[in-house]
């Protein structure tokens, strides 16, 4: 699938301050988090003849990655390479003196890239920022791995209980090793049985 276009503005505003990408002449990011292709002088040929046009400031298109963050492409064909827009912009704008990895996002909007809202910052410092533990927390929770898994023998008698699929893996390991996957395509009804047993999750 396509990746859905975030398309910039071209109408460049004042308070709006754009600095060159120097490894990508003609173009440059802005203190707004958007990038464009420099207005040009073109040079090529028409029905066989030269021809000169002047090509006007054209903002680029951002696209969002896998992680939701803006993507950029630069440049044309072999020299054409692709960046977070976040790492872009605070790479250009913000000083990174204890040459820190990676960039945070103040209002945790990974699609605000102004540099008033990005900041450097260690890893450590990155995973525990804001709301972010949380969101994982309520996220791991609606997960099947969080579910509690029932084990029953082939007459569906019932044997044991186990909290998550994980656990469920563990008391098999000395019988198999790295079972998880199997128990969980049983527990999805994709096969009869695994490993002698029939699994289901727990009704809430």
């Amino acid at each position: 699938m396509k990746p859905k276009m975030h398309i910039a503005s071209c109408s460049f505003g004042k308070d709006e301050i754009w600095k060159d990408i120097e490894e990508h002449p003609g173009y440059q990011a802005s203190n707004l988090g958007r990038v464009r292709s420099q207005e040009r002088i073109v040079h090529t040929l028409r029905y066989g003849k030269p021809f000169t046009y002047r090509q006007k400031a054209k903002a680029l298109s951002l696209y969002k990655n896998k992680s939701g963050y803006l993507m950029v492409s630069i440049g044309k064909r072999k020299e054409r390479k692709t960046y977070i827009v976040s790492r872009l912009i605070a790479r250009l704008f913000i000083p990174n003196p204890q040459n820190l990895p990676e960039v945070n996002h103040k209002n945790e909007d990974k699609l605000d890239n102004r540099v008033c809202n990005l900041e450097w910052c260690s890893r450590e410092y990155n995973q525990s920022y804001g709301t972010r533990n949380v969101r994982i927390s309520k996220t791991m929770l609606n997960r099947d791995v969080y579910k509690h898994i029932m084990q029953y023998d082939m007459n569906m008698t019932f044997i044991s209980e186990h909290i998550s699929i994980s656990a469920a893996e563990r008391a098999l390991r000395g019988i198999k090793k790295k079972c998880g996957e199997n128990i969980r395509q049983n527990l999805l009804g994709n096969t009869k049985h695994a490993y002698g047993y029939i699994w289901k999750y727990k009704e809430s």
